[in-house]
């Protein structure tokens, strides 16, 4: 599996508070690793969040000792999520600037013929098969549980007034709940992980159009972006697709 990806300012935010992290070589115990986390506070508290929260859990990732079993990546993960929510938690209750901040943060790494992700907000991760395209990752949202709750539909959501009601973040809390998922990688899959500034501002199937109709990985962040922008771009947008190489099919 190759990784590539870009995050971009947007069309209306003046500074980008969205952080990604690309390795298609090892961190620590993993072959390779992707990251998004979409920051949120005042000023350039999000800005902040976003990064520490990537360098906290890198930190965590590279310090592990010792051979890492299948069965351990989650945990690992999971723990280097928790690990990084103290510590942008602690950070923000030391300074009143960056009070309340905090992050979606969004993981994979891929081993054996596995992906592994550990996630907890809205920045989401998908997986594309020749059925279609598949979220793989649950939005940690307001609107989303009215939507699960079958109180308002998919549609409604998209336009609903609390749509950016986040209801799990890291460093928000002392304390978070990291969502972790493990499925098999089949041949020809694509993994697209990405902030909300592209989910709100694209349709699902015509996200899925654009990955599998183009051949060129490392084209597919750029061009999903542009599309973004020209439908508003109304937030900072960053995208990681991540596959095998060579034409969908």
């Amino acid at each position: 599996m190759i990784g590539f990806g870009k995050t971009d300012l947007g069309s209306v935010r003046q500074n980008n508070e969205d952080s990604i992290f690309v390795s298609n070589e090892s961190v620590g115990p993993f072959e390779n690793l992707y990251i998004i986390s979409d920051g949120m506070g005042g000023h350039n508290a999000g800005e902040v969040a976003s990064g520490k929260a990537i360098e906290f859990f890198l930190g965590h990732i590279r310090s592990f000792e010792g051979r890492l079993d299948q069965s351990d990546a989650l945990t690992l993960m999971s723990d280097a999520v928790r690990f990084a929510n103290h510590s942008v938690y602690t950070i923000s209750r030391g300074d009143t600037s960056l009070s309340g901040m905090g992050t979606t943060f969004t993981a994979a790494t891929f081993k054996d013929g596995r992906v592994y992700v550990a996630h907890l907000g809205d920045s989401r991760a998908y997986v594309l098969r020749p059925d279609g395209l598949r979220q793989i990752t649950v939005d940690h949202t307001y609107v989303n549980d009215l939507v699960r709750a079958a109180i308002i539909s998919d549609e409604q959501a998209r336009t609903h007034h609390l749509r950016n009601v986040i209801t799990r973040a890291l460093g928000s809390e002392e304390v978070c709940e990291v969502d972790a998922y493990s499925l098999d990688v089949e041949p020809g899959d694509r993994f697209l992980m990405c902030s909300d500034g592209l989910s709100t501002m694209l349709e699902d199937s015509y996200i899925e159009a654009v990955i599998a109709d183009n051949p060129d990985l490392e084209a597919i962040p750029t061009e999903l972006i542009d599309f973004a922008n020209e439908q508003g771009g109304l937030d900072n947008i960053s995208v990681i697709l991540i596959g095998q190489g060579g034409e969908y099919a």
